[in-house]
């Protein structure tokens, strides 16, 4: 099979991008860099070594599933099928927590799925210490794996945790960052249809999506040192509700938009 007919087959799938999934594809596959695939574009593949993957793309199962990684921050993540595929959008929450984190201060990520979050935070400020907390223990090998991999398992480490049923135990933190679940029921119930092969217990945020935004700041208040934050990531219509939830609880909220202007980001703070 040659690189234009596996874009066709994609194509024929109705997969986004067919082209550049294809090049993905052989890249991945056959240990390729792009410039050695297009330097032999009439190239021949072997058929069995494409079959499988091909038909589970076909079924529209995402791709960072079908190879078994994706790529966020500059980092490489291992995935398993408890994980939350990382999104290009969430960079902007590590580029923030960056940010935002005092010298050699400690960090929650909360939700934490691959790990991808604290991971690269570590890498983008070498004195952070943290913890990344999350209900799946499948999710949380993966996480451990990551770190691992990048270099960041002496500085992050994970365990399993329900902030519905309480604090992250006694220990503060000068931030505290999640990226929680956050689709509505509605929303939930017409999922395109490579998000529906994604965990439902990382994208589901209750009838109105806030559900775990009203947890956080309910039971891990008490995480947090005086003058720390809460940075959440949010639903881009999700702004006014989520500030709304946290002005009640006495906090400031500064909102961040991403590049295409939707509402991405919620700083919260305290005075004093």
């Amino acid at each position: 099979m040659t690189r234009r007919q596996l874009a066709a087959a994609l194509r024929e799938a109705g997969v986004p991008s067919p082209e550049r999934e294809a090049d993905l594809f052989l890249c991945e596959l056959f240990s390729l860099s792009p410039a050695a695939l297009l330097a032999d574009p009439a190239r021949d593949f072997p058929p069995p070594a494409l079959a499988g993957a091909l038909e589970r793309r076909r079924r529209r199962e995402p791709l960072q599933y079908i190879l078994g990684k994706a790529y966020f921050c500059g980092e490489t993540y291992f995935l398993n099928d408890a994980c939350l595929i990382p999104r290009p959008d969430t960079e902007l929450l590590v580029e923030t927590a960056a940010r935002l984190l005092p010298e050699n201060g400690r960090f929650a990520d909360l939700f934490c799925g691959s790990g991808c979050v604290g991971i690269s935070l570590c890498a983008a400020r070498r004195d952070a210490r943290g913890v990344g907390t999350d209900l799946s223990e499948k999710a949380l090998e993966a996480a451990r794996k990551n770190a691992a991999e990048n270099g960041a398992a002496d500085r992050l480490s994970f365990f399993a945790a329900d902030i519905r049923s309480g604090p992250l135990g006694e220990e503060r933190f000068d931030l505290i960052l999640a990226n929680p679940p956050y689709l509505t029921s509605d929303e939930m119930r017409v999922l395109q249809p490579e998000v529906a092969y994604e965990p439902p217990a990382a994208l589901d945020g209750g009838a109105d999506g806030l559900l775990f935004y009203r947890v956080t700041l309910e039971t891990c208040e008490t995480n947090l040192r005086p003058g720390g934050s809460f940075l959440f990531e949010i639903g881009y219509r999700q702004g006014d509700a989520v500030s709304a939830l946290a002005r009640a609880r006495g906090y400031r909220a500064e909102l961040l938009h991403d590049l295409g202007g939707n509402d991405r980001l919620l700083i919260l703070q305290k005075d004093g």
